[in-house]
């Protein structure tokens, strides 16, 4: 298979003919809109774009939810936003300046490749560590899925990488559901292990839910994606060990001091109010409507039921509740 990240060959010469290409894909997937395989041709255009980046001072690692689906086929869902670590070069020491400057070099070469990333789509904030965008594109369909944003959500974060990432192939859903027939760009990108992020969405589903009774605007129906994800990932071979565990540990940790206003019982106490989480999950009608909604509106492959992964997903838990009801939370992890 020959590997490009080449960003060229992405017009579309032939409009009919890519209508065509975008409705047997859906058809072949059994989505409910063509609008979800259109937004992944840019989303992959996006990803492709931003791994031609070389900067002496940061390195650019794709993670999340659409790397997951994109980059290791692990789960099946039509993901939209894009989400990459910005992490810094062996021996390089962070400064603000060399960050703001890599910054700039993401929208310079966004908008190289045709994207919109004029001030109005950009918000930064933590001090320049965290980037968010919200690029528009254009659609041949009058009307988006009402399941999809109506444009492409980019986020950026520094942080470090705590598991060797894997160099993996990216094309579009259309090349991937109807072979090389599809002219698609086939690139490279380096990304964040399935392990890491299964550790990041166990510790974001879990708080998250913890922390709906203290702070309204948590109510996200969309977290069972993470459930989602973490299922698929288990299923894919990868275990929640003591090695999962011990990442488990380390991004609590972070989360404690980050979001200690939020959710004063997590911070005194995560373990206690993780298990208060999983019971929510356990009893709470209203996530198994908004799972049987996401299952509906965005996953394309296996639907399981909400009950029987539910249970897996607290059965498998039970090893890192173990390890974290050992720890003494006055102290710190290290």
């Amino acid at each position: 298979m020959e590997i490009s990240n080449s960003v060229t060959n992405w017009n579309v010469d032939n409009l009919s003919e890519f209508r065509q290409q975008i409705l047997d894909a859906t058809d072949l997937l059994k989505l409910k809109s063509p609008a979800f395989i259109e937004k992944d041709f840019y989303v992959t255009q996006l990803i492709h774009a931003l791994s031609e980046i070389k900067n002496p001072h940061y390195y650019l690692y794709f993670q999340g939810g659409t790397c997951l689906s994109k980059a290791y086929r692990i789960t099946e869902r039509m993901s939209e936003d894009c989400d990459f670590r910005i992490a810094l070069q062996p021996g390089v020491s962070f400064k603000r300046e060399t960050l703001r400057q890599f910054r700039q070099t993401i929208l310079q070469v966004l908008r190289e490749n045709g994207f919109y990333c004029s001030d109005d789509v950009i918000r930064v904030r933590n001090l320049g560590q965290f980037m968010e965008l919200r690029i528009p594109y254009r659609s041949i369909y009058s009307q988006h899925s009402v399941a999809l944003k109506p444009y492409l959500a980019v986020e950026f974060f520094l942080n470090t990488v705590k598991l060797p990432t894997q160099n993996q192939p990216i094309t579009t859903l259309m090349r991937q559901t109807l072979g090389a027939t599809i002219q698609h760009p086939i690139g490279k990108i380096d990304c964040v292990s399935p392990l890491e992020t299964a550790a990041e969405k166990w510790v974001a589903l879990t708080r998250r839910i913890a922390t709906m009774d203290y702070r309204t605007h948590y109510q996200d129906t969309s977290l069972v994606r993470h459930l989602y994800d973490l299922y698929r990932i288990e299923q894919s071979g990868y275990s929640f060990d003591e090695s999962m565990a011990k990442l488990v540990m380390v991004i609590i940790e972070g989360d404690r001091q980050q979001y200690r206003n939020h959710n004063p019982a997590y911070f005194a106490n995560p373990s206690q109010e993780i298990r208060r989480a999983l019971q929510v999950l356990k009893e709470s009608k209203a996530w198994q409507s908004y799972w049987d909604a996401f299952m509906l509106d965005m996953v394309f492959g296996e639907r399981p039921a909400y009950a029987d992964v539910v249970d897996n997903f607290i059965g498998k838990s039970e090893k890192i509740l173990h390890s974290l009801e050992m720890i003494s939370w006055e102290t710190e992890i290290v």
